[in-house]
């Protein structure tokens, strides 16, 4: 199923339940079940399930989606509680360990962003702690039973993976592997916000790291051509949340101090052109176009290609290296052998990034 059919609609439902609607029957007619299987494959489920089983999405959605959705409702209702338990659970034995540690992502997301943690996809638990905790943290997992992912931890590798049965824990002692250099474990644990989860008050990272990882987690998936679009409804709903006090021209200014800019700038730009968020966005998109030299994509059907090609391939994988120089040696050499190319031809008008108004 080609993503205009189904991007739409995904973007409409954090407008509410009438807008997802309303934009579904303006997409009619549709394949129901190929729709359910984008929304299975981008793992969206959980988030479309309030307003496809609600009375009016039974009424008016076709029979095939709403069984669809209803079919895997009380295995990911299941799947939440358990990941609410094993979170509690790392928690406390971090705790008794004297460990403080960082909630990523997630559950945390699920609770401030998208009004009901279970309206958001979750796999496994995500914790930050210090690197000078980084041993003790894996050893305190596998005394309640996790066991350590195959290999050795080599120098610059920031998290590593745990897993017990089906729950699996990845612990992070940094953002991502290239912005190590550059971020201070000790500022990510400072001035930590509180949320609410199961009845305890739980530990994640100031808003500012908060967008920042979720940007470079991002930018690496894109490389990997593992983005889904229900991360992008993640940044949707963090950029809203932020409110109007967020202010993306010194976000991106602090970004650039620690030379994080370009991902982040490029991450942003695909994001405005699939989303068509620029008239809710206004500030941000005003950021992005100044920066617009340093933009990688032409526009949507660039980033529709970053999300949607499979396994990501050399396309992907260049567009990341433009958007995610990593050193002077790395930089001048992209320089003389991509960038004085790519730039030459972008100076056609054609070639130039522009935002449009996303998928529709």
């Amino acid at each position: 199923m080609e993503a205009s059919q189904w991007l739409p609609s995904v973007r409409a439902l954090a407008d509410g339940e009438e807008a997802y609607l309303r934009a579904l029957e303006a997409a009619a007619p549709f394949d129901p079940v190929a729709y359910a299987q984008a929304l299975d494959l981008h793992r969206l489920m959980p988030w479309v399930e309030p307003a496809v089983l609600c009375d009016a999405g039974r009424a008016r959605l076709p029979a095939a989606l709403v069984e669809a959705v209803a079919a895997g409702a009380d295995t990911r209702q299941r799947r939440h509680d358990d990941l609410v338990r094993e979170t509690l659970e790392v928690e406390d034995a971090y705790a008794r360990a004297g460990i403080p540690c960082r909630h990523l992502k997630g559950l945390y997301f699920g609770r401030r962003f998208f009004g009901n943690p279970r309206r958001r996809h979750q796999r496994d638990v995500d914790v930050l702690v210090r690197e000078r905790d980084r041993d003790g943290a894996l050893e305190a997992l596998e005394r309640i039973g996790y066991v350590r992912e195959a290999g050795e931890i080599k120098e610059g590798v920031v998290r590593w993976g745990m897993q017990r049965g089906y729950a699996q824990v990845d612990v992070h002692w940094n953002l991502r592997r290239r912005a190590r250099r550059r971020v201070d474990g000790e500022d990510l644990l400072a001035d930590p916000v509180s949320f609410e989860l199961g009845g305890r008050t739980l530990a994640t990272l100031p808003d500012d790291a908060t967008l920042t990882f979720l940007l470079l987690s991002l930018c690496g998936d894109l490389r990997r051509g593992a983005c889904r679009a229900r991360h992008l409804v993640d940044l949707h709903l963090v950029l809203r949340g932020l409110g109007p006090g967020f202010d993306p021209e010194a976000f991106l200014a602090r970004r650039k101090r620690q030379a994080l800019a370009m991902p982040c700038l490029n991450v942003l730009a695909v994001f405005l052109s699939l989303w068509g968020a620029a008239q809710e966005f206004p500030a941000l998109a005003a950021a992005v176009l100044r920066r617009r030299r340093h933009v990688q994509i032409r526009g949507v059907d660039d980033a529709l290609g970053l999300l949607t090609r499979p396994g990501g391939g050399e396309e992907s994988r260049r567009w990341f290296r433009r958007a995610y120089p990593y050193n002077r040696i790395d930089t001048w050499a992209r320089r003389l052998t991509i960038d004085l190319p790519y730039h030459a031809m972008r100076l056609l008008p054609s070639q130039r990034f522009r935002l449009d108004e996303g998928i529709s």
